[in-house]
């Protein structure tokens, strides 16, 4: 989206354990800088920035006079109650959220934005030209389901996330996610992620390699939102393919 507007984006390489590299995100930041983008719980590595972490991003964000986009739509998938909203942290937040995650509302997108008044007017003269509102049908199926108490929802996403993580942990290196109901495995450097993909399509697992979300090709994304049974059969068919691979690159 940022390429279709004409504006550049600048991806900030994290630590291995997908924590934030403030010296990479220093790096990064150039006069021509307007914003920084964040999303936590992240969407492909299941990380939750800590609120030490994003004091630091706010406090490089002051220092260059910077917007701080955060993508907040797994908030409510937070394992270890480690979730902070930038929004409480920096007045020159821009805050995206919506329902269709929580509610597993699966194709039905309906979002919100918090921001300061002169972004939401704004967006709201873009907005009123484009879509007009969002369809009638995804509003009435958001507004049944605001009373609705997700938290045993949450816990089975938990136990789901432990269970992935136990059966790979051996196989993989893995960093065990606290949020979203992602995990991302890293391959071994002789495998790219591409290929390891495309074979276990073969065997009729999905999975996406990592180059879809960054400039490398040895991780890869796993939904853990499916059923128990399912997981173990995904967790044998990942861990034979591996194995595979493994054995014809010694």
């Amino acid at each position: 989206m940022c390429n279709f507007l004409n504006a550049k984006p600048v991806i900030v390489k994290t630590n291995p354990d997908f924590t934030i590299n403030i010296e990479n995100l220093k790096q990064a930041i150039s006069p021509k800088t307007k914003a920084i983008l964040i999303n936590s719980p992240n969407n492909p590595t299941g990380y939750v920035y800590s609120k030490k972490e994003l004091e630091q991003i706010v406090e490089i964000a002051e220092q260059n006079d910077l917007w701080i986009i955060s993508d907040e739509i797994y908030e409510d998938f937070d394992y270890e109650n480690k979730f902070v909203s930038v929004g409480e942290l920096y007045d020159k937040a821009i805050v995206l959220g919506g329902f269709s995650k929580k509610f597993a509302l699966t194709g039905l997108r309906l979002g919100y934005i918090i921001g300061p008044k002169q972004i939401i007017d704004d967006m709201i003269k873009l907005q009123q030209y484009t879509y007009v509102c969002a369809p009638s049908i995804v509003q009435y199926a958001v507004a049944k389901n605001f009373n609705i108490d997700i938290s045993s929802e949450i816990d089975s996403f938990k136990k789901r996330r432990d269970i992935i993580y136990d059966l790979l942990k051996n196989s993989f290196e893995i960093t065990k996610p606290s949020g979203a109901f992602y995990i991302y495995p890293k391959l071994p450097k002789e495998i790219s992620a591409t290929s390891f993909s495309k074979k276990c399509l073969e065997n009729n697992l999905i999975i996406v390699p990592g180059s879809a979300f960054s400039k490398t090709d040895n991780y890869f994304r796993i939904s853990y939102a499916t059923s128990k049974d399912e997981l173990k059969r995904g967790a044998q068919v990942l861990i034979k393919t591996i194995n595979e691979m493994k054995a014809h690159n010694p």
